[in-house]
């Protein structure tokens, strides 16, 4: 939440979503995943979210029963797909506003999203290449 190309990008954000814009990055950076998967997978986003799926099912009595909704919810709106499709982005941007307490209307941040969708995704690729290198050094 606090790498540079983050704090650029919620920027677009802040004025209108001011405590939401880090929540939004987090969602449209994960559109731009899932929209360019092929680009950091060998399998497809499809076998991906099924996979996903299949753990988060088998593994659903180490789940607090919350967490075991959204999950249902999640598998039966297909969300992990969803999110490659700006109707799917809209859906989860509805679904989040009515999950918290002030409702705030996260779905209205999709004008700017799409104004501003370039300049965003020049954030997230070096954003994801420095991600993925962080993270190569845990598995060493």
């Amino acid at each position: 939440d606090h790498h540079a190309l983050v704090l650029d990008s919620k920027k677009y954000f802040s004025k209108e979503f001011d405590k939401y814009s880090g929540v939004l990055i987090d969602i449209y950076f994960d559109y731009f995943l899932a929209k360019n998967f092929s680009l950091y997978s060998d399998v497809s986003l499809s076998t991906f979210a099924s996979n996903t799926y299949s753990i988060l099912t088998n593994n659903k009595d180490i789940f607090p029963e919350r967490s075991v909704q959204f999950f249902d919810y999640m598998i039966r709106e297909n969300i992990l797909e969803r999110y490659a499709e700006l109707d799917g982005m809209k859906k989860v941007l509805h679904g989040m506003t009515y999950r918290i307490k002030e409702r705030f209307p996260l779905y209205e941040s999709l004008s700017t999203f799409k104004d501003k969708q370039g300049l965003l995704y020049n954030n997230f690729m070096p954003f994801f290449e420095e991600l993925k290198l962080h993270i190569a050094h845990f598995r060493e």
